[in-house]
Parts: C-alpha cells; structure tokens; sequence
C-alpha cells in the first residue's frame, strides 16, 4: 500500500520530492538498499564495475548498477534522478534522465490519493506532471467522463483517447501553446 498523496503535498515541491522518493524507494528490495547504504560495497562496485556504475563516480552517489543483476536497473536510476533533484545535481539528473530514456525503461508505482482514487504510473517522471489541486480535478473529471477510477481500466484505444485529451486539453501554467 502507498502512502497518501494529499494536497498538502503536492502543493509542497520538497515534501511532494520527498513523498515521489520514498514512493521509489519502496520498489527497491530492501537486501539491494541495505547493500548500497554500505560504503564498502559502493567502492568494490567501483572497482568491478567502474565509474559507470554511479552518476556521480568520485563521491559514490547516485548507484545505477544493481550489483546482484550487474546491469543497469532502471529503479536505481529513478531514484537517483529525484535524489539528484532534490540535492540540486542538475547535471546529474540530466544524466539520469537520459540514461532512463537509453535504457528504455518503464517501471510503475502505485500512488493513491486523497479521496481515494488509486493512480497507477507506468512513466514515472510522468508523476512530476502532477503540479497542483487544479491538475488533479481535472484529471479527475476526465476519469468520470470515462467512467473508471484509473486509465489502467481502459482498453487500449480508449487508454490512448483518454491521454490524447489530457494533453490536448490541460495547460499547465508555465507551458506555452
């Protein structure tokens, strides 16, 4: 079960990072978060893997590789992407974001709010979209319009409909025509 995402929240740019981080974090096995939390392991993960295994090689920060699967693990690099985002690595976080994109990933968390209603994010930079209360009504009604609490109850092509009218019809307030 996710924790509640409340307006408070998402009015909150760093309690909303936060709220999306823990989210992240909890689709990470807890053998492979204890393993990285040790300083010990993070150096021989430099060593066999080289500097590729973190964003940020010389501090060991940001691990992308997961050492149990020795690849790339595209929840690692989403966590690393909204750590770097929150610690101001903006350099980081746009190589985090390229590498998600390279690797083609798609990962999903679950995210319910407050009234209730379950969200799941199969992007998950897609989360950053939800900017404020005004986003959330509105995604709201389109769901009612659509009779389902989740785009994930629609078939494909009504999937796609539905998105293609969220993006056609929502302007965020610093986006331009």
């Amino acid at each position: 079960m996710s924790n509640i995402l409340t307006e408070e929240i998402i009015q909150d740019q760093d309690k909303f990072d936060s709220f999306i981080l823990e989210e992240a974090k909890r689709s990470l096995p807890d053998t492979l978060q204890k393993h990285l939390s040790k300083k010990s392991n993070r150096e021989k993960m430099l060593e066999k893997y080289g500097e590729k295994a973190f964003l940020l090689p010389k501090g060991l920060k940001f691990p992308v590789i997961n050492p149990f699967t020795e690849d790339y693990d595209c929840r690692l690099i989403y966590a690393a992407r909204i750590r770097a985002k929150q610690h101001n690595y903006s350099e980081v976080e746009k190589k985090a974001e390229k590498l998600y994109d390279k690797h083609n990933c798609e990962s999903k968390i679950d995210i319910e709010l407050q009234d209730g209603t379950q969200i799941q994010c199969h992007e998950l930079f897609d989360l950053f979209l939800i900017e404020n209360i005004e986003y959330q009504d509105f995604f709201k009604e389109k769901l009612k319009k659509y009779g389902v609490k989740s785009p994930e109850n629609l078939d494909k092509n009504k999937k796609e409909k539905f998105f293609n009218e969220i993006d056609r019809e929502w302007r965020a307030k610093d986006e331009k025509n």
